[in-house]
Parts: structure tokens; C-alpha cells; sequence
């Protein structure tokens, strides 16, 4: 890492993962060349006669045992369902995702078992489809690998986690309904006890034991259901991300928020203002020494939790991102204008419960490029999933094109 790289400090209220996928491609070397032949090697043979058959008898050929058998089973590579493909298979009755297989039935269609991966979760109807950074596709897709001649499906890949934890059981429950067996990723620990972390399964009277492990989880947690997938490494955490980043996290008084970052395996440091409703510069540049800063891209700020304070001060972010929750109301950006003027990004957080309440998004997003014509809004519910992946690919955009000034490019 380049230690002259600038770090960019962002006011952030909440934290997002940022996800990139890492593709290890493995490519097989061919043979060495023969050698040459020496004069040697071409010199001329003599062949001796050829004796007379004798008498010996021999061995009889041996016939193959009557209990042999075969199997054929078909590997087929990553299912992904990116945004070209979900607008291509959608219809006038909801998805299809068959035509899309083209050939593939046809191919396997000799095997005596398929098995491929599924890259992507299963959020369930009524959620946002997103493709990169995070997956999440319509139950669809799961008739129609089921339909191109698939049995199995490896679960265990960087995207089982992209719709969190009910997007893990959703997915399973789907592949269930869908008549598919699958390997990696399980709803409970005695699921994944029962099954001895494998799928195994009668092929032509052979039995054949199928095993799935992933070694990252696109950079999302799975604190506290660690047992619902089968993953090889336990740094996924910090794994699938080229961008280094830490948190310093702002508080009037307690280390909860920091305890429960640590615990992800996040470098954090807690920064409490015993009573000041915001942090200063001096501060964060006090902070800066916990940290190995030639390893790091990235430090992320949350703020003191208030809309009026943090507004009025720079502590040397190279941009704001302002977060207001459903719950909070609709009213905000009219009581409180600055902040929202001098964001770059309104993340109205708990979108997921905008029917419980009266709040008007539009009114809202209406109001705060009122007072801030290039603000970005998004619309995010963190306990569902549903629109981070347009947030955190922001942010990724965002600091890329901050780092990439550093080194001279764009």
C-alpha cells in the first residue's frame, strides 16, 4: 500500500461493507515438449526373428464383475444473476430465466447428476433484485436451474450472505420447493450438525458425498449465525475489499457501537466527547497515531448523532454522508437545513418501515435538493439489505476516484 496515499475521511453515520469480487482463475499448464531424438535414438534396429509359438497356454481375459457400475456427473460453473439478465428474463408474468440457459440442458442432459453454484441469495418477493456489489434475484431462478437438469447446488460462495441471514433461509427454502438439493449453507445449527456439513447422495447405487466451502463472504458479517455457512477462512470480513478502511466512532459517553465493530474484526476507535454534541478536527488528528495509516485507504468517521452540531464543523472529511430514518419523520430537512446542504449522500435509513409510519420520501428528497440540488438520496433498510448495494457501490466510486487523483489518474 502506498503510504503516500491520502487518506479520505468521511462523516458516516452508519457503516457499509465495500464489496468486490475476487475471481482466482486457475490455469492448467500444458506438458513439457519432447525432447529431441539423438542420432542414437534414430540409429537403425535389428529384429531378431520371431520365436515359435509354444504350447504354454495363456491366461484367460477376465471378464468385468458383474456388480460394476457407472456414473456421470455433470459440474457446471457460477450461476450469477446480474441486472442485463434480470431485465431479460423478466416477462409478463414475472421471471424466466430458462431461455437464458440456452444449450446448458442439452449438454448435461447425459449425466446421470448436475451440480452447479448459485451465486447469488434469495431475498423473497417484495425485495429490491440488485446485481453488483450485492446479489439478490427473484425465486425464479431456482425452477429454472431445476428445469435445465440441475440437482445440486453448491450455497457456500462470497454471495450466500448478500440478503443477510433470512435471505439464507429464504434461498434454502426456495431450492427445497424447487425439488433442488443443496451443499454449503444451512438455516440452523442442527441442520448443519444432522448433515455433517455435506450433502451426500445415491448415484446409480454409488454413494457420493458432496462438500462446499467459500472463502470469503463479500466483505458481510455473519456474526452471530457463523454456523449457516460452510467458509474456509474466517477473515472474511476483511477479505474481497481492495480497500483498506477503519471506523472512529463518535459518541457522547459508552463503547457499545465500538465493541460490536471490533467484534466484526474492523479496526475501531472509540471517541467519546463527554457531553460535546460534536467532534472536532484536533481530535480525529489526535486519533490518527492508533492506526497503521500506510495499511489503510480509508477511515470512516460516524459523527455525534444530532442534526445540528456536526453540520457546522469540518473535521477534514473529503465528503458527508447524512442519515435520517424513517421513524424520525419527514419534517427534517425543513428544520434543520444545513445539514442536508452540506451533504453529499441522504441515506434514509429503516426504508423498510415506511408503512408503519407517515413519511413521505418524496417530500423529503424533494425538500433536500431544495436546499442541495446534487445530493445523492438512497433508500436503505440495513436489517432487510434492500438498496445497499447502490449505496456501498457509491462509496466505492467515491473513494476510488479520491485515491485515483492521489496517484495521478482520473
Amino acid at each position: 500500500m502506498n503510504s503516500k496515499l491520502k487518506l479520505a475521511l468521511i462523516a458516516l453515520g452508519i457503516i457499509a461493507a465495500l464489496a468486490i469480487i475476487l475471481v482466482l482463475v486457475l490455469s492448467l499448464g500444458g506438458g513439457e515438449d519432447a525432447p529431441e531424438p539423438t542420432p542414437e535414438d534414430t540409429a537403425p534396429v535389428t529384429v531378431a526373428p520371431a520365436a515359435e509359438p509354444t504350447d504354454t497356454p495363456s491366461p484367460e481375459q477376465s471378464e468385468a464383475p458383474a456388480n460394476t457400475v457407472s456414473a456421470t456427473i455433470a459440474v457446471g460453473g457460477d450461476i450469477v444473476m446480474h441486472t442485463g439478465l434480470n431485465g431479460e428474463a423478466l416477462t409478463a408474468d414475472g421471471y424466466d430465466y430458462t431461455p437464458i440457459f440456452g444449450v446448458a440442458p442439452e449438454l448435461i442432459s447425459g449425466a446421470d447428476y448436475a451440480v452447479c453454484s448459485l451465486v447469488t441469495s434469495l431475498p423473497g418477493a417484495g425485495s429490491e433484485y440488485t446485481a453488483y456489489p450485492l446479489f439478490r434475484s427473484p425465486d425464479a431462478i431456482a425452477s429454472s436451474v431445476a428445469a435445465a437438469g440441475f440437482d445440486l447446488v453448491n450455497t457456500a460462495t462470497s454471495h450466500l450472505a448478500d440478503s443477510w441471514k433470512d435471505g439464507i433461509d429464504h434461498t434454502l427454502d426456495v431450492l427445497d420447493a424447487a425439488g433442488l438439493a443443496h451443499v454449503g449453507t444451512y438455516r440452523s445449527q442442527a441442520e448443519r450438525n444432522e448433515s455433517g456439513n455435506r450433502t451426500t447422495v445415491d448415484i446409480n447405487g454409488v454413494s457420493v458425498a458432496f462438500l462446499a466451502y467459500t472463502c470469503d463472504t463479500n466483505s458481510v458479517p455473519v456474526t452471530g449465525f457463523e454456523y449457516a455457512a460452510s467458509i474456509c477462512a474466517t477473515d472474511y470480513l476483511g477479505s474481497g475489499t481492495d480497500i483498506d478502511y477503519a471506523l472512529i466512532e463518535g459518541d457522547i459517553a459508552g463503547q457499545v457501537d465500538a465493541d460490536t465493530i471490533h467484534a466484526m474484526g474492523i479496526p475501531v476507535v472509540q471517541l467519546d466527547t463527554d457531553g460535546a454534541c460534536h467532534i472536532e478536527a484536533m481530535s480525529i488528528q489526535h486519533l490518527l497515531k492508533e492506526f497503521s495509516l500506510p495499511d489503510l485507504d480509508i477511515i470512516l468517521v460516524e459523527n455525534i448523532g444530532n442534526l445540528v452540531c456536526p453540520a457546522e464543523f469540518n473535521i477534514g472529511e473529503n465528503f458527508r454522508i447524512a442519515l435520517l430514518s424513517v421513524p424520525e419523520g419527514d419534517d427534517k430537512v425543513v428544520k434543520y437545513p444545513l445539514m442536508f446542504a452540506t451533504t453529499d449522500a441522504l441515506v434514509l435509513n429503516k426504508f423498510d418501515m415506511q408503512p408503519y409510519f407517515d413519511f413521505d420520501d418524496q417530500k423529503v428528497e424533494a425538500d433536500a435538493k431544495g436546499v442541495n440540488p446534487n445530493v445523492n438520496v438512497f433508500r436503505v433498510s440495513s436489517r432487510t439489505g434492500d438498496g445497499l448495494g447502490e449505496l456501498t457501490e457509491w462509496i466505492s466510486n467515491k473513494v476510488n476516484v479520491i485515491l485515483g487523483k492521489e496517484k495521478g489518474g482520473v
